[in-house]
């Protein structure tokens, strides 16, 4: 009687809203939803898709009438699987998924509250627990989180901005999973973070210039050639215009 109390408080907790993941591209709005009325009856259902090409972004949310049933879909419909994927299914901490001020809205997709995390074990960092959690997974586990987050790069490039700055642990669970998996090597990473670590040293720089152009007198603009009379002006009209940012 009490374990079943505490999955009922749980449950209650979480809310009636799923968020699913991973769902495979060919799937219809009735072959999703079959599968999760097999737990319950369903409130609401909603499979997002593109609105220029109007094809489906490969996940969706489930409303239950009841948080018991949200909780069922979680227990047993997480790692189905659908064709040759395993759909994810997490609570999505959303009240109704009617009300579109209830979830995130980005670009032309919303994005579902992130579940909370697992808390770090005794002795490990957040990186060393992430990095344990993946060597943990089969490959193909794993090559289906690398293409996912892909996918919602190459989708929706907003939303995965905004996924990355909610849950900055997933870039590193995603930068992992290619290590692992062989596709890049850290010899390429590291490229990458001098390239991104030089480029905010030259910001600066940049910034200093653009206040010595905006400080030059119309004398001095004058003895300029031609060419650098316009772009000295061309780039003071930006900035007046706050098209630049100094």
């Amino acid at each position: 009687m009490g374990d079943q109390e505490g999955v009922s408080a749980g449950a209650a907790e979480a809310g009636r809203v799923v968020y699913v993941g991973s769902i495979p591209y060919d799937q219809t709005e009735e072959q999703v939803l079959d599968i999760f009325k097999s737990v319950g009856p369903v409130a609401n259902f909603r499979l997002v898709f593109d609105k220029e090409t109007g094809k489906s972004k490969g996940f969706g949310f489930v409303e239950y009438h009841d948080a018991e049933t949200a909780a069922s879909a979680v227990r047993n419909l997480n790692n189905y699987q659908i064709g040759p994927r395993n759909i994810r299914v997490a609570f999505s901490h959303e009240t109704s998924i009617a009300d579109a001020d209830d979830l995130v809205i980005t670009g032309d997709a919303r994005m579902p509250t992130l579940p909370q995390g697992t808390p770090i074990p005794p002795g490990q960092s957040a990186a060393e627990a992430i990095t344990a959690t993946l060597n943990s997974f089969e490959q193909d586990r794993m090559l289906q989180i690398v293409t996912d987050i892909k996918s919602v790069i190459n989708n929706n490039p907003a939303l995965a901005v905004e996924m990355f700055k909610a849950c900055p642990q997933l870039a590193y669970a995603a930068v992992q999973s290619l290590l692992i998996l062989g596709m890049v090597d850290s010899e390429m990473i590291k490229n990458i973070v001098n390239q991104d670590q030089a480029e905010q040293q030259e910001q600066p720089d940049q910034s200093a210039l653009i206040q010595q152009v905006m400080q030059l007198t119309d004398e001095q603009i004058k003895e300029l050639p031609a060419e650098q009379q316009e772009a000295v002006l061309s780039l003071r009209q930006k900035v007046q215009s706050g098209e630049i940012q100094v």
